[in-house]
């Protein structure tokens, strides 16, 4: 019986090791707001393009809220991350073929996201309605300079050969499979002091850096459907508001290291809303045109800043949005944004909103490094 609980910790221990000792993991992910949030004009920003994390959670509040309790909520989750597979390394994430040593600019699709917004608030008839929101993100094509491909490579073979000498280092140090299976607080000790001791050499990070390069142009994709239920109303729930957005994304670096850029956007989005307030009979729905740009300064991997103009154009008007937006990221997986300015409208059309985006399960954001 002891035979066999060793054997299985062994294999525990094997697991462990590829898992934890043989991958990159991706902490620089953004927590961007969910489509749904940006569809019910409830968002700091409206014009926004990242890749998001595996997943978001957002809460977003009015300032000028007296109760100061969260009425809106968002989730939002990427698959990608959740599915496992054998053929997924930190080359082919980027889209980099191996074979071919080629670029694929089609690569970030993978990385669809999928999202839910919740919004609750008081119409002219002083109803408490509901807002529901489903959206979906996508990159359509991103595109690097043209030393990136050659950079990925070497960084890749780089880290490779890094994490080859850290299990080589761990092995001599005596965090063998045996002492794990004898005295497992010994084996984590060695194996700590071993990381932090390469940590410190900088022996693993150059694939990390290069990961964290930004796309010079990018192009990505948006939607969201919102259906709405007002308390008391016999009309029960009904069609909201739908949109449909193309963002495109210039980005400029201002450090090597790529914790300084400026971004450049142009924005452009269709959008159908549908009226709550009436009789089915006189249901009716009012489209819309808005188009815009934006420029954003990231001063560091912690702290940004940006404004957006938008112009909206419907049949019977015409309106814009002016905003200011920040975001100042608190801790890794913390995200703290504010936004101030000028709504679409002419009536409550002032932006005085402050949110909260948390970035969870960073630890499946992992991308493998192959050591054979």
């Amino acid at each position: 019986m002891r035979k066999l609980l060793i054997l299985l910790q062994l294999i525990i221990a094997i697991q462990l090791v590829n898992a934890q000792d043989s991958t990159i993991t991706l902490s620089e992910l953004a927590a961007p707001t969910a489509p749904g949030f940006i569809l019910l004009g409830v968002s700091e920003a409206d014009i926004t393009a990242e890749s998001p994390r595996a997943f978001t959670l957002g809460i977003l509040n009015q300032f000028a809220e007296a109760n100061g309790i969260p009425k809106n909520l968002s989730i939002e989750l990427t698959p990608y991350w959740y599915i496992k597979s054998k053929r997924r390394t930190a080359l082919n994430y980027m889209g980099y073929n191996s074979k071919k040593k080629t670029m694929n600019p089609f690569s970030g699709i993978k990385q669809t996201s999928i999202s839910l917004a919740y919004l609750t608030e008081t119409n002219n008839a002083g109803k408490n309605v509901r807002n529901v929101a489903v959206g979906s993100r996508a990159n359509l094509f991103r595109i690097y300079p043209k030393s990136y491909k050659e950079q990925l490579h070497k960084s890749y073979n780089a880290t490779r050969l890094g994490l080859q000498s850290l299990l080589e280092a761990q092995q001599n140090a005596g965090a063998t499979f045996e002492l794990m299976a004898d005295s497992p607080k010994r084996y984590q000790a060695i194996i700590d002091s071993i990381n932090t001791l390469y940590s410190q050499k900088d022996s693993i990070s150059p694939l990390t850096n290069v990961l964290a390069t930004k796309p010079i142009l990018s192009l990505n994709a948006a939607s969201a459907y919102s259906f709405i239920d007002a308390e008391g109303d016999s009309i029960g729930t009904q069609f909201g508001r739908f949109g449909a957005w193309l963002t495109l994304k210039f980005s400029l670096p201002l450090k090597k290291d790529n914790s300084s850029y400026i971004h450049l956007y142009g924005y452009g989005r269709y959008l159908v809303n549908g009226a709550s307030d009436i009789e089915v009979d006189d249901f009716k729905f009012d489209k819309a045109l808005d188009i815009g740009g934006k420029l954003e300064i990231e001063v560091s991997n912690s702290f940004s800043i940006a404004y957006e103009f938008l112009r909206r154009k419907t049949t019977d008007f015409t309106t814009f949005r002016s905003a200011g937006i920040i975001q100042y990221k608190i801790k890794k997986d913390i995200f703290l944004t504010g936004s101030f300015g000028k709504d679409f409208g002419t009536i409550d059309n002032l932006i005085s909103l402050m949110g909260l985006k948390l970035g969870l399960n960073s630890t499946k954001q992992a991308l493998p490094v192959a050591l054979d």
